[in-house]
């Protein structure tokens, strides 16, 4: 709802297209910067979705864990529910107060911002980009659109960079109670804990017990996604910026129907063009750097934590507990807590993901080969079905 009040509003102030007579001639306004317009009627509400969802996946993992009896005192006593909620909210306590800080700090960045792409005065454009150093946007539509007027497009602008900062403030508020959470079942399998963390011999699961954290790993897996999504339409809007073509429609257009064209099979064939980088600057390394700390939340939680978890968790009641059943249903245990991705398909993923990003008109052509091969199944399908 948000992102079609932005678009509906920037249609209402005039910055929702606007051609800059410039060195190339640019298309641009609201509806044609996809880091914006896209953005914000798609990633940007599934991003805020899964941030919550695993906020509330957190409280059902941890009611999970007391239900399988995981978490256990020296005596062998299971901790309740409401003991180990206790326990988590003093660690995430700790992380909200850092996000509630870093939450400020965005707000105030993209207020910053907004000031920044909005300060200048009525004038002519060459003059504004000249004296300002702003890059052509729809923030200076009211200079190409005449006689429409700056004050309504800069309101407009600070309703928009103040959606930007609450998904800055709500991305950080993700990362810090995700790593919070991995700090607090860290701390049941250290040698200093009085509880410990151990599997759940009895469970019909190979994974005994580590199954409970499978929807929130789940979770954190399209929470990143969506951050792919935003990340790399912010990449490819500045891509079409610095490239020479009029509208973003053709630019997308020409590596979208060479992924028509040609398909899986000639992807390797193809043109080096598909790998170019294109220019880097302040926006795409900071959205880089958000990337980055997207795929290792995705990464660190499954692998680094809840893996070593689950083998010292296993080395523990073994120590504890040497009957010979459950010595033989721990020694099939698996330390993977999903079930799908595995962890070569998990990395082939990241390694994929990081690529679409550096090499932004990869992931156009990657579109396109598999929307051809998407249909090209379904003509087959119903060509058989008769």
């Amino acid at each position: 709802m948000v992102g079609v009040a932005l678009a509906l509003g920037s249609t209402i102030v005039h910055a929702s297209s606007a051609f800059f007579p410039i060195s190339p001639p640019k298309e641009l306004g609201y509806y044609y910067e996809v880091n914006w317009s896209l953005n914000y009627v798609l990633f940007v509400p599934l991003a805020l979705y899964f941030f919550f969802s695993s906020f509330n996946c957190l409280r059902t993992t941890i009611r999970d864990l007391a239900d399988s009896k995981m978490i256990v005192r020296p005596n062998g006593d299971a901790l309740t529910e409401d003991e180990l909620q206790s326990d988590w909210q003093k660690i995430s306590g700790r992380a909200v107060i850092v996000a509630m800080v870093l939450s400020m700090i965005g707000f105030a960045a993209s207020w910053v911002e907004w000031w920044i792409n909005f300060h200048y005065k009525s004038g002519n454009l060459n003059y504004v980009l000249n004296s300002t150093h702003l890059g052509p946007g729809w923030n200076l539509a009211p200079l190409v659109n005449p006689p429409y007027k700056i004050a309504p497009v800069r309101v407009f602008g600070f309703f928009a960079y103040t959606m930007q900062g609450v998904l800055v403030s709500a991305y950080l508020g993700f990362l810090c109670v995700v790593y919070g959470f991995g700090t607090w079942i860290s701390r049941y399998t250290t040698d200093a804990t009085t509880s410990e963390l151990i599997p759940n011999a009895a469970s019909g699961d190979v994974r005994r017990g580590f199954e409970n954290f499978e929807s929130l790993i789940e979770t954190l897996l399209f929470a990143s996604l969506c951050c792919f999504g935003v990340f790399y339409l912010t990449r490819l809007d500045h891509a079409f910026l610095a490239s020479s073509v009029l509208d973003l429609p053709t630019f997308v257009q020409q590596d979208l129907w060479w992924g028509f064209i040609h398909g899986f099979r000639d992807l390797a064939k193809g043109s080096p063009s598909i790998f170019e980088t294109g220019p880097f600057g302040y926006s795409v390394e900071m959205t880089g750097v958000g990337l980055v700390l997207s795929l290792v939340t995705c990464f660190f939680i499954p692998i680094v934590i809840l893996r070593q978890a689950a083998r010292e968790s296993r080395r523990r009641l073994q120590m504890r507990n040497p009957d010979p059943q459950t010595c033989a249903a721990l020694n099939s245990m698996v330390f993977w807590p999903l079930q799908y991705p595995a962890p070569l398909q998990l990395l082939a993923f990241l390694f994929l993901a990081a690529c679409c990003f550096i090499f932004y008109k990869l992931t156009l052509v990657l579109v396109g080969a598999t929307l051809v091969a998407v249909i090209t199944k379904f003509i087959n399908s119903l060509a058989n079905s008769k």
